[in-house]
């Protein structure tokens, strides 16, 4: 099971994964895979300082991930600033679970659900989320997802 993890700090944000994705009957192979999705955009104003950086990753289906972290990539572009990231990501994740996980049998939704990390930095501010199935949380400074670690 892929372990995400993000940190945020007030001026900077990590994020880190393992680097195996499952496959094959109850993910008994691995394979090496890339989970951290990373885009910048730099918007230099007159001081040069304009920047946004957003960066994704997390746990579950390696297919759903990807679709949703390109939703989520597209949908942080048009961003004016990081609460509007917030609401962003709010409204990608409820659509994408809407529209890919709910309309199946509630007994699938285990191999279908997908958690995410998402950080974005825009003119200097930072800001992160995690969801756990639709809902959105916003993270002041740790967040992780995939196996639970007892101490947290």
């Amino acid at each position: 099971m892929t372990i995400a993890l993000g940190v945020l700090g007030p001026q900077a944000m990590i994020l880190a994964a393992d680097s195996q994705e499952g496959t094959g009957y109850a993910g008994d192979l691995k394979l090496q895979s890339s989970k951290i999705a990373l885009e910048g955009r730099f918007y230099p104003d007159a001081t040069g300082n304009e920047d946004r950086v957003f960066a994704i990753t997390g746990a579950g289906n390696s297919d759903y991930l990807w679709a949703l972290k390109r939703q989520l990539l597209d949908a942080f572009d048009a961003c004016a600033d990081v609460e509007s990231c917030g609401l962003a990501m709010e409204r990608t994740v409820f659509s994408f679970y809407e529209r890919h996980v709910i309309p199946f049998n509630p007994q699938q939704w285990g191999d279908l659900r997908v958690e995410l990390i998402a950080a974005v930095k825009i003119n200097g501010e930072c800001g992160m989320w995690r969801n756990e199935l639709n809902a959105v949380t916003k993270c002041d400074s740790l967040a992780v997802v995939g196996k639970r670690l007892s101490w947290l």
